[in-house]
Protein backbone atom coordinates (compact mmCIF):
# COMPACT_ATOMS: atom_id res chain seq x y z
CA UNK A 1 0.00 0.00 0.00
CA UNK A 2 1.33 3.41 -0.93
CA UNK A 3 0.43 5.65 2.00
CA UNK A 4 -0.46 9.31 1.54
CA UNK A 5 1.44 10.71 4.52
CA UNK A 6 -1.62 12.49 5.95
CA UNK A 7 -0.91 11.52 9.58
CA UNK A 8 2.80 12.18 9.98
CA UNK A 9 4.68 11.47 12.09
CA UNK A 10 3.27 7.94 12.21
CA UNK A 11 3.83 5.48 15.05
CA UNK A 12 6.68 3.97 13.02
CA UNK A 13 8.22 7.45 12.63
CA UNK A 14 8.04 8.10 16.38
CA UNK A 15 9.62 4.74 17.16
CA UNK A 16 12.41 5.37 14.66
CA UNK A 17 13.37 8.78 16.03
CA UNK A 18 12.85 7.87 19.69
CA UNK A 19 15.82 5.54 20.05
CA UNK A 20 13.68 2.63 21.23
CA UNK A 21 15.82 -0.48 20.87
CA UNK A 22 13.13 -3.04 20.05
CA UNK A 23 11.11 -1.74 17.13
CA UNK A 24 8.15 -4.11 17.23
CA UNK A 25 5.33 -5.10 19.59
CA UNK A 26 6.20 -8.05 21.79
CA UNK A 27 9.79 -6.97 22.43
CA UNK A 28 12.56 -9.50 22.87
CA UNK A 29 10.11 -12.22 23.88
CA UNK A 30 8.78 -12.20 20.32
CA UNK A 31 12.28 -11.94 18.83
CA UNK A 32 13.27 -14.99 20.89
CA UNK A 33 10.17 -16.85 19.70
CA UNK A 34 10.99 -15.89 16.11
CA UNK A 35 14.53 -17.26 16.44
CA UNK A 36 13.28 -20.48 18.01
CA UNK A 37 10.65 -20.99 15.32
CA UNK A 38 13.34 -20.45 12.68
CA UNK A 39 15.47 -23.14 14.38
CA UNK A 40 18.47 -20.84 14.47
CA UNK A 41 21.70 -22.63 15.30
CA UNK A 42 25.44 -22.21 14.86
CA UNK A 43 26.61 -22.42 11.27
CA UNK A 44 23.48 -20.98 9.68
CA UNK A 45 23.63 -17.90 7.48
CA UNK A 46 20.78 -15.49 8.34
CA UNK A 47 19.40 -12.38 6.66
CA UNK A 48 17.56 -9.86 8.84
CA UNK A 49 15.45 -7.73 6.50
CA UNK A 50 14.75 -4.16 7.63
CA UNK A 51 17.19 -4.62 10.48
CA UNK A 52 16.88 -1.13 12.01
CA UNK A 53 19.43 -0.46 14.74
CA UNK A 54 20.61 -4.05 14.56
CA UNK A 55 19.09 -5.10 17.86
CA UNK A 56 17.49 -8.28 16.55
CA UNK A 57 20.44 -9.27 14.35
CA UNK A 58 22.86 -8.90 17.24
CA UNK A 59 20.53 -10.92 19.44
CA UNK A 60 20.41 -13.76 16.90
CA UNK A 61 24.21 -13.91 16.67
CA UNK A 62 24.87 -13.66 20.40
CA UNK A 63 22.26 -16.17 21.49
CA UNK A 64 22.22 -18.69 18.63
CA UNK A 65 25.71 -18.46 17.12
CA UNK A 66 24.50 -17.68 13.59
CA UNK A 67 26.17 -15.44 11.04
CA UNK A 68 23.84 -12.51 10.35
CA UNK A 69 23.58 -9.92 7.64
CA UNK A 70 21.19 -7.05 8.33
CA UNK A 71 19.81 -4.81 5.61
CA UNK A 72 17.96 -1.52 6.00
CA UNK A 73 16.94 1.32 3.70
CA UNK A 74 18.14 3.99 6.14
CA UNK A 75 21.86 4.76 6.05
CA UNK A 76 21.53 6.21 9.56
CA UNK A 77 20.09 2.91 10.83
CA UNK A 78 22.86 0.96 9.09
CA UNK A 79 25.52 3.21 10.65
CA UNK A 80 23.98 2.85 14.11
CA UNK A 81 23.59 -0.92 13.74
CA UNK A 82 27.22 -1.26 12.63
CA UNK A 83 28.36 0.76 15.64
CA UNK A 84 26.20 -1.32 17.98
CA UNK A 85 27.62 -4.54 16.53
CA UNK A 86 31.16 -3.43 17.36
CA UNK A 87 30.26 -3.72 21.03
CA UNK A 88 29.16 -7.34 20.61
CA UNK A 89 31.31 -10.34 21.43
CA UNK A 90 30.00 -11.81 18.15
CA UNK A 91 30.88 -8.77 16.03
CA UNK A 92 32.82 -10.90 13.51
CA UNK A 93 29.56 -12.69 12.67
CA UNK A 94 27.43 -9.57 12.19
CA UNK A 95 27.34 -7.15 9.28
CA UNK A 96 24.94 -4.52 7.95
CA UNK A 97 24.35 -3.10 4.49
CA UNK A 98 22.07 -0.43 3.04
CA UNK A 99 19.41 -1.65 0.64
CA UNK A 100 15.73 -1.82 -0.30
CA UNK A 101 13.75 -4.80 0.96
CA UNK A 102 11.76 -4.67 -2.29
CA UNK A 103 14.96 -5.29 -4.30
CA UNK A 104 17.49 -7.07 -2.12
CA UNK A 105 21.13 -6.67 -3.30
CA UNK A 106 21.97 -10.36 -2.89
CA UNK A 107 22.24 -13.32 -5.23
CA UNK A 108 19.64 -16.07 -5.34
CA UNK A 109 19.70 -18.94 -2.85
CA UNK A 110 22.23 -17.35 -0.49
CA UNK A 111 20.77 -17.53 3.05
CA UNK A 112 19.65 -20.46 5.19
CA UNK A 113 17.10 -18.32 7.03
CA UNK A 114 15.51 -15.01 6.08
CA UNK A 115 13.62 -13.06 8.76
CA UNK A 116 11.56 -9.90 8.71
CA UNK A 117 10.30 -8.64 12.07
CA UNK A 118 7.35 -6.30 11.63
CA UNK A 119 8.50 -4.50 8.48
CA UNK A 120 6.97 -6.33 5.50
CA UNK A 121 4.07 -3.86 5.52
CA UNK A 122 6.14 -0.66 5.62
CA UNK A 123 7.26 -0.43 1.94
CA UNK A 124 4.76 0.29 -0.82
CA UNK A 125 4.74 -3.28 -2.15
CA UNK A 126 4.65 -5.99 0.53
CA UNK A 127 4.44 -8.71 -2.11
CA UNK A 128 7.78 -7.62 -3.56
CA UNK A 129 9.33 -7.83 -0.09
CA UNK A 130 8.14 -11.41 0.35
CA UNK A 131 9.18 -12.36 -3.19
CA UNK A 132 12.68 -11.04 -2.56
CA UNK A 133 12.95 -12.78 0.79
CA UNK A 134 12.17 -16.10 -0.86
CA UNK A 135 14.49 -15.45 -3.82
CA UNK A 136 17.58 -14.99 -1.63
CA UNK A 137 16.77 -18.00 0.59
CA UNK A 138 18.28 -21.39 -0.20
CA UNK A 139 16.00 -24.21 -1.38
CA UNK A 140 14.39 -25.80 1.71
CA UNK A 141 15.53 -22.75 3.68
CA UNK A 142 13.33 -20.97 6.20
CA UNK A 143 11.36 -17.73 5.91
CA UNK A 144 9.88 -16.13 9.04
CA UNK A 145 7.88 -12.93 9.40
CA UNK A 146 5.62 -11.48 12.04
CA UNK A 147 3.13 -8.81 11.11
CA UNK A 148 0.08 -6.84 12.17
CA UNK A 149 -3.11 -8.65 11.18
CA UNK A 150 -6.69 -7.39 10.96
CA UNK A 151 -8.91 -9.47 13.24
CA UNK A 152 -12.28 -8.11 12.13
CA UNK A 153 -13.89 -7.12 8.87
CA UNK A 154 -14.47 -3.39 8.80
CA UNK A 155 -14.48 -0.61 6.26
CA UNK A 156 -11.63 0.08 3.86
CA UNK A 157 -11.68 3.70 5.02
CA UNK A 158 -11.05 2.67 8.62
CA UNK A 159 -8.28 0.30 7.54
CA UNK A 160 -6.67 3.04 5.46
CA UNK A 161 -6.86 5.53 8.34
CA UNK A 162 -5.19 3.16 10.81
CA UNK A 163 -2.54 2.19 8.26
CA UNK A 164 -1.73 5.86 7.70
CA UNK A 165 -1.45 6.45 11.45
CA UNK A 166 0.61 3.30 12.06
CA UNK A 167 3.02 3.82 9.14
CA UNK A 168 2.67 0.22 8.00
CA UNK A 169 -0.07 -1.81 6.34
CA UNK A 170 -1.71 -4.63 8.31
CA UNK A 171 -3.50 -7.29 6.27
CA UNK A 172 -6.06 -9.97 7.04
CA UNK A 173 -4.70 -13.37 8.03
CA UNK A 174 -5.78 -15.00 4.78
CA UNK A 175 -4.18 -12.18 2.79
CA UNK A 176 -0.79 -12.78 4.43
CA UNK A 177 -1.08 -16.52 3.76
CA UNK A 178 -1.97 -15.93 0.11
CA UNK A 179 0.94 -13.53 -0.38
CA UNK A 180 3.39 -15.93 1.23
CA UNK A 181 2.21 -18.69 -1.12
CA UNK A 182 2.52 -16.40 -4.15
CA UNK A 183 6.10 -15.67 -3.09
CA UNK A 184 6.82 -19.40 -3.03
CA UNK A 185 6.64 -20.18 0.69
CA UNK A 186 5.38 -23.66 1.55
CA UNK A 187 4.73 -25.64 4.74
CA UNK A 188 3.38 -22.49 6.39
CA UNK A 189 2.75 -22.56 10.12
CA UNK A 190 1.41 -19.62 12.11
CA UNK A 191 1.21 -18.39 15.68
CA UNK A 192 -1.41 -15.76 16.43
CA UNK A 193 -0.26 -13.15 18.93
CA UNK A 194 -2.37 -10.46 20.60
CA UNK A 195 -0.51 -7.38 21.71
CA UNK A 196 -2.27 -5.50 24.39
CA UNK A 197 8.91 16.14 14.81
CA UNK A 198 8.59 18.78 17.49
CA UNK A 199 5.73 19.34 19.89
CA UNK A 200 3.15 19.24 17.09
CA UNK A 201 4.66 16.07 15.72
CA UNK A 202 4.76 14.46 19.15
CA UNK A 203 1.08 15.34 19.69
CA UNK A 204 0.20 13.72 16.35
CA UNK A 205 2.22 10.65 17.28
CA UNK A 206 0.26 10.24 20.52
CA UNK A 207 -3.01 10.77 18.64
CA UNK A 208 -2.02 8.05 16.18
CA UNK A 209 -0.97 5.73 18.98
CA UNK A 210 -4.31 6.22 20.73
CA UNK A 211 -6.22 5.34 17.55
CA UNK A 212 -3.98 2.34 16.92
CA UNK A 213 -4.23 0.87 20.40
CA UNK A 214 -7.98 1.45 20.46
CA UNK A 215 -8.15 -0.80 17.40
CA UNK A 216 -6.22 -3.47 19.32
CA UNK A 217 -8.45 -3.17 22.40
CA UNK A 218 -11.56 -3.30 20.20
CA UNK A 219 -10.35 -6.63 18.85
CA UNK A 220 -9.82 -5.30 15.32
CA UNK A 221 -6.06 -5.66 15.12
CA UNK A 222 -3.67 -8.35 16.32
CA UNK A 223 -0.30 -9.83 15.52
CA UNK A 224 0.71 -13.05 13.79
CA UNK A 225 3.95 -14.97 13.37
CA UNK A 226 4.35 -16.83 10.06
CA UNK A 227 7.00 -19.45 9.21
CA UNK A 228 7.49 -21.47 6.07
CA UNK A 229 10.10 -23.07 3.84
CA UNK A 230 11.21 -22.40 0.30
Amino acid sequence: MKRKGIHEPTIEDIVEISGIETLHPGGFALTKRTAELANLKEGLKVLDVSSGRGTQAIYYAENFGVTVTGIDLSKEMVATATKNAQNSKMRDKISFVKGDSQSLPFQDNLFDVTINECAVGIPDDSQKVLNEMVRVTKPEGTIVIHESTWLKNFSDDEKDDLSERYGTTPLEYDEWIAMLKIAGVKNIVTKRILVRHGLTGLRKGFENREAFYKAILDGKLGYCLFKGTK
